[in-house]
């Protein structure tokens, strides 16, 4: 077995990059869930 250490922690999501960033938009209850607007969905499956 390998030793690890683990320096930091951080967090990337759809409400942004970095621990303070989404913290505060989770606070203002935003979402970070919207339409697919970057290609043809007409053909998925929802």
């Amino acid at each position: 077995m390998r030793r690890v250490v683990v320096t930091g922690m951080g967090i990337a999501c759809p409400l942004g990059v970095g621990v303070e960033d989404v913290w505060r938009r989770l606070i203002n209850s935003e979402s970070g869930i919207s339409a697919i607007q970057a290609f043809d969905t007409k053909d998925l499956p929802c």
